[in-house]
């Protein structure tokens, strides 16, 4: 609900502030930069200190939306099917690792602790892996889709000469390995002795989860797919 939310707050920005009225996007520049900047600091650095899963994912999409923002800054098609592409991204990567959090909620209200997911590769191993596959990808590290949806923001920012953004949305990637990474370490961990035995996943529930990591690995390989859709839909207003 909150990715279906988030993605259509963002098209409408980019639609009525950019397509729509071009004439008065530049004022809107400094406010929108002003925003995305500020939401990448708070939403990184909120996140980086959080031991609940489901708080750390809810502040780092705080920052996502930050880099939502940052495509539609230079004004420009490429920029507005940057942020297509990155809304459509995230709504798969985040939507997978929610569904992995959900799927350990039925194991007790305590799941969402960061210490419970220690040595998950050892007691969950499906859920471990398409997790690995999430954090990798909301990280932005290839051959993920989450890789590419930067790199789109990115080379936008870079065509449009907007440094400025751009520097600050480096440091806060590289700050978000910490949270992401840290994720997947704590499930590699040794296990307490009690605690190896493994649970199986639901058919319908894995069947779900894996077809987002699935998506999550082949639209990053073939990011093309996504891209030429975002591309089209972009020309149309610009």
């Amino acid at each position: 609900m909150s990715v279906a939310t988030k993605s259509a707050a963002f098209a409408a920005i980019g639609r009525v502030f950019i397509a729509t009225f071009p004439s008065i996007a530049s004022r809107w520049y400094f406010p929108l930069a002003l925003i995305a900047i500020f939401s990448l600091f708070i939403g990184n650095l909120v996140a980086i200190t959080q031991d609940n899963l489901k708080r750390m994912l809810a502040y780092s999409g705080i920052a996502h939306a930050g880099y939502i923002l940052l495509g539609i800054l230079p004004g420009t098609a490429e920029g507005f099917s940057a942020t297509l592409f990155y809304i459509a991204a995230y709504a798969v990567m985040n939507f997978g690792a929610f569904a992995v959090v959900t799927a350990l909620g039925a194991s007790g209200d305590r799941t969402a602790d960061l210490s419970y997911w220690r040595g998950l590769f050892y007691r969950r191993p499906f859920l471990a892996t398409v997790m690995t596959i999430f954090m990798l990808s909301l990280a932005g590290i290839p051959p993920t889709v989450g890789f590419f949806a930067k790199l789109f923001v990115f080379r936008a920012l870079v065509d449009a000469q907007i440094w400025a953004p751009l520097i600050v949305a480096v440091i806060m990637t590289i700050v978000s390995f910490y949270y992401y990474l840290r994720v997947i370490v704590v499930m590699l961990a040794a296990p307490d002795e009690a605690a190896v035995e493994k649970e199986r996943v639901g058919i319908s529930t894995g069947t779900v989860i894996g077809a987002a990591a699935a998506a999550t690995i082949i639209l990053g390989i073939f990011p093309a797919v996504v891209l030429n859709w975002a591309t089209h839909a972009a020309s149309v207003h610009f």
